[in-house]
C-alpha cells in the first residue's frame, strides 16, 4: 500500500539537502546537525545507496517501508507482553497504516524518524531481558537511536526512569548513560559549528517542553481521528 499510494513521490526538500551534500560527505559533515538534529544513520545510509543504486528513489520508499513494518511488530511485541496480544493489535495496526502521515510514510526520508522509534521500541525490549546480553543490545540500540534522530532521546529517559527504580540501578545505569554521554559530547562539538545556530537546543528550552507535549498530543490526536485531513476544497477559496 505505501509503495503504491507513494509511487509518484520523489526526492523531499530535506532528501534534496542530502542529495546535494553526499557527493562531499566527510567524517565532519556526517555529524553536523540538520536543523538541530543528529543524523548521522541517515547520512551514511543515503550516502550508500547513493553510490549503491544511483538516484532512484525506489530504494528509498523500501528502507521506510521496512522501518515501518519493524516498527509495528516491535511495538506489537513490547506491548503484548503488558496487555495481551489482542488488545495490543489495535494500536500496532495504527502504527502499520497510520495515512494521516504520509511525510514519513510515503517519503523515504520518513526512515530517519521512524528508524529512530524502531531503536528505542527494541531497547525497551531487549531491557525485559534482565540479563547483560539484553543490556548491551539495549544501549547498543539507544546509541544508535540518538545518532539517527532525536526523537529516540524519550526513549533514553523512559528507560533510565526503568532502571533507576530498580534495586541494581547503579549496576546497570551505564545502559542510559552512554547514549546520553554520546549525545552530550555531540552536541558540545556543534556549539562551535555555525551551521548549529537553527534549531539549536538551548537549557532554556527545557520550559517549551510542556508546550511542545502539549502540541505534540493534540497533533497526534487530531491525526488518528482525521480531523487534518482535507475532504476536499469544498469552495474555501
Amino acid at each position: 500500500m505505501i509503495l503504491w499510494f507513494g509511487r509518484d513521490t520523489t526526492f523531499s526538500v530535506d532528501e534534496m539537502d542530502l542529495f546535494m551534500e553526499t557527493p562531499d560527505l566527510d567524517l565532519r559533515g556526517a555529524f553536523e546537525p540538520h536543523v538541530g538534529h543528529l543524523i548521522l544513520t541517515t547520512r551514511i545510509l543515503y550516502r550508500a545507496i547513493f553510490s549503491t543504486f544511483g538516484v532512484g528513489y525506489l530504494p528509498f520508499q523500501l528502507l521506510t517501508v521496512g522501518v515501518v513494518i519493524l516498527n509495528a511488530g516491535l511495538f506489537l511485541a513490547y506491548a503484548s507482553r503488558r496487555i495481551g496480544k489482542l488488545a495490543a493489535l489495535a494500536p500496532a495496526l495504527v502504527l502499520l497504516v497510520f495515512g494521516s502521515d504520509p511525510l514519513h510514510v510515503l517519503a523515504g526520508n520518513g526512515f530517519t524518524i521512524i528508524g529512530a522509534l524502531a531503536c528505542g521500541l527494541g531497547a525497551l525490549l531487549a531491557l525485559d531481558r534482565g540479563d547483560r546480553k539484553g543490556d548491551v543490545i539495549a544501549a547498543g540500540l539507544l546509541c544508535l537511536g540518538v545518532v539517527t534522530y532525536s526523537v529516540a532521546l524519550p526513549f533514553v529517559v523512559g528507560v533510565a526512569i526503568s532502571i533507576l527504580l530498580r534495586r541494581d540501578r547503579w549496576q546497570r545505569a551505564w545502559i542510559f548513560l552512554v547514549p546520553v554521554a554520546l549525545y552530550f559530547a555531540w552536541w558540545l562539538w556543534t556549539l562551535g559549528l555555525d551551521s548549529s545556530s537553527e534549531g539549536e537546543l538551548a537549557p532554556r528550552d527545557v520550559l517549551l517542553w510542556p508546550s511542545w507535549a502539549y502540541q505534540s498530543l493534540s497533533a497526534v490526536l487530531g491525526a488518528l481521528a482525521g480531523l487534518d485531513y482535507s475532504f476536499g476544497d469544498g469552495g474555501s477559496e
